[in-house]
Parts: structure tokens; sequence; C-alpha cells
């Protein structure tokens, strides 16, 4: 239920064009291996290969919205997880005549009607085992294909699996050895943090807040909503930051700030939502969060704010 609540936001954003789409050379190499980190252990746990050659990855960089090409990737694997039972998962990337493609493959159940399953709220029979769910997930992957200026292309054989192959034509050949030609973000020793919890009803963004901050934070913990947050709070108490966002079932960020700022008041709360009206920043201030960081975010943005609030306290 908390999945489709967070694909039915995503849904009406994206219809409404309230997604921001933020395009820069980004590595393919860190995109791919991201996604892989995030779903090989979920494939795994289903006893299922997730093959991800990083050898063989053009070592290229490639224009596009990273977070987005990021959700469009993970939208992909995550039906190809749910949909296989046996067998495994492929990732592979090639380049031919400046155009870049990523190929997932699974040996899955299969598509019967590749055109209904894009469509919004449209989904295979159920009772006939193909795919079945929401029926917003590759409609979220369609747009957003289509705002990045993506191709995006299906092939489904039932019962053998389903190929899905992203293209690009925007990329940048890296020399050997040469940086990707995007901002980056130096990483500070003041820039810390002890323990920082996640909270959030999706959990693709909790797993891509969470790789985010691996390399500059000692402990991190997830939880799906607000009072799961204020339970974690009330048991650990040393969280030195949390990353909240405000739109959640069960109890949403603003009234689980509001809880935890009673609790303590040592803990940086920093509200993460593509709400920017100044409602909701009123609202944000009223609960008593810190600071607000719009989605979708980049990790050199969600750096910035970090060494902002590291120097704050120092």
């Amino acid at each position: 239920m908390q999945g489709l609540l967070a694909d039915l936001f995503t849904v009406s954003k994206i219809s409404e064009n309230k997604f921001s789409i933020s395009k820069e050379y980004v590595s393919l190499k860190d995109v791919i291996g991201h996604c892989a980190a995030l779903f090989a252990p979920k494939a795994e746990a289903k006893m299922l290969g997730f093959d991800n050659r990083q050898d063989s990855i053009p070592d290229v960089a490639v224009y596009t919205d990273k977070n987005r090409l990021i959700q469009i990737v993970s939208n992909i694997l995550s039906n190809a997880i749910k949909f296989t039972e046996s067998g495994n998962i492929k990732i592979t990337s090639k380049l031919e005549n400046d155009t870049l493609s990523i190929i997932i493959q699974d040996t899955g159940i299969g598509i019967r009607n590749i055109e209904n399953v894009f469509d919004v709220y449209s989904q295979e029979n159920e009772q006939e085992n193909f795919y079945s769910g929401s029926g917003l997930g590759l409609a979220i992957v369609k747009k957003l294909c289509a705002d990045l200026n993506h191709g995006l292309n299906f092939q489904s054989d039932v019962g053998k699996g389903t190929t899905v192959t992203i293209t690009i034509s925007d990329i940048n050949h890296k020399a050997k050895g040469e940086e990707v030609p995007a901002p980056q973000v130096d990483l500070d020793k003041t820039v810390m943090f002890e323990s920082v919890l996640i909270v959030d009803d999706n959990s693709i963004n909790r797993d891509i807040a969470e790789s985010m901050l691996t390399d500059m934070v000692q402990h991190i913990d997830q939880v799906e909503n607000g009072l799961e947050a204020l339970k974690a709070v009330d048991k650990r108490l040393e969280y030195s930051l949390i990353l909240m966002d405000l739109n959640m079932p069960v109890m949403d960020g603003y009234q689980a700030s509001q809880a935890i700022k009673r609790i303590t008041s040592n803990t940086v709360i920093i509200a993460v939502s593509a709400d920017t009206d100044e409602a909701a920043l009123e609202k944000t201030k009223q609960a008593g969060i810190d600071f607000f960081l719009q989605k979708p975010f980049t990790r050199a943005q969600l750096l910035e704010l970090l060494k902002k609030i590291a120097l704050c306290d120092n």
C-alpha cells in the first residue's frame, strides 16, 4: 500500500509537470554500479543470479538526470526481480554509433501485452500469472524516459522473460583516467555524522539516500513512516541527523518532527520533499524542522547542505 501511494504521488507530480529535471554528464559506471548494489541483495534473497559485469560497461559519461535514471533502472530491476521465480537478472551495456544502451534482461514470466503495461493503472491479468500490480511503475518509466529524451524498448516472451533497453544518444567519451565532467563536491573531514535516520515510505528513495551517505556516516537506520521514526528516536536518542520525508501514511513528517523535537533538541532534521510552496515551507518551520532539501536532489546538493550543517555545529 505504501509503495502504491508513493507511485501515485510520483505520477501526480509528473502529470502536473511539477517534477524537475536536472541534467548533467554522469558516469555510466556509477549509475549501473549504484543500481546493482541496491538490487543484487534482493535478487540473491530470491535465490536468483544477478549478472552485472562492471568491466564490460563502456567508460563514458551520459547526459541525463542521475537520480531520474537511477529511478528508471530501479523500477525496471524491481519488476524483473518481482516477476522472476528462477534463473537470473542481467544488466549489460553497449556503445554503438555513439548511442549508449542499458540492457536489463530477466528470465521471468514475461509480458503478454507490452503496450498496455505502460498505461497508468493498466496491468496484466493477475489470474493468468502475468505482470500485475499498481500499473504505475512502468508508466513512470515511460514518462521519465520521454522527459529525458532517452529511448525505451521492451521485448518479452511469455514464460521465457523480458528484455528492457534504455538508449541514450548524448554521451561524452572519457579519455582514459579522465574524470567525469560533472560537478563534484569534495568530502571534508568535518562532514562526518555518527548516526543518521532515513525516513521515507518509498524503499528505493531510502536506499538511494543511504548510498549517498555511506562514506560519511558510521551508522544508518531506515524506517518507512513518521511513527516508526518516533519509535527509533525514542529507542536510540543519539541520531545526529534525520532525513525526513514529509508526505507519508500513518504519521507524516511534520507530526513526526514535532514529536521528535520534544524528545531531543540535539538531532538535526532535514525535510526532504518535492513540495516547495510557501504553505509547505511554513509548516516545516512550525514543526521545528531545521533544513529543507528539495526532491529530487543530487549527491552534490546533499553534501553541500551537510557541509553547511557541519560548519554550523563547529
